[in-house]
């Protein structure tokens, strides 16, 4: 756990600068402010309830399924990022 905890904390601080950038680039100069107010609204909420939906699922179903369900979501997430990246232009 020592060694994995840097790793992500590096990798959360990495993955947010990268993000912003991505809506940045992606999204229309008169409505940034509005998509980076949805980004940083939904993060919360989703630090919010993350934990509480994993641990109700890991109560229910075991800890080894929301581990699978992470990664699962992780994979999906990574293959829509892609094919939304790969067609997008830098806005003008």
């Amino acid at each position: 756990m020592y060694f994995i905890q840097p790793l992500h904390s590096i990798s959360m601080a990495i993955s947010d600068v990268v993000v912003i950038a991505f809506i940045t680039r992606l999204t229309p100069r008169e409505r940034l402010g509005t998509a980076l107010g949805w980004y940083v609204t939904m993060m919360n909420i989703a630090r919010f309830l993350a934990p509480l939906a994993a641990g109700a699922l890991g109560d229910y179903f075991g800890i080894r399924t929301v581990f699978t369900l992470s990664g699962v979501i992780a994979v999906l997430s990574g293959l829509v990022i892609a094919k939304v990246g790969s067609g997008s232009q830098t806005r003008a």
